[in-house]
């Protein structure tokens, strides 16, 4: 329920279980590509500034493989075989 009604406000939802849980799961996944998309930006800014993924490290405590793999904006995912 908590997960719910951060996703999408009380005021918002239907009281249709199932077609919220999917509103909430599209929000989901709207979040996901945004906050990838941001984070990716500004690890990135970070990186120039600092000029080392080790410094990244250091003043983020985000692993500097991690941060580095951020930092490279997502490619579009290919459908899985199975979903074809």
């Amino acid at each position: 329920r908590e997960a719910l009604d951060e996703l999408i406000p009380p005021s918002q939802q239907t009281g249709d279980l199932r077609a919220d849980l999917i509103t909430a799961a599209q929000e989901t996944w709207r979040r996901r590509g945004r906050n990838s998309m941001l984070g990716g930006l500004v690890l990135h800014a970070l990186y120039e500034d600092a000029q080392s993924w080790r410094t990244v490290e250091y003043l983020t405590g985000i692993p500097r493989m991690t941060a580095r793999r951020w930092a490279t904006p997502p490619q579009k995912a290919e459908p899985d075989a199975q979903d074809q």
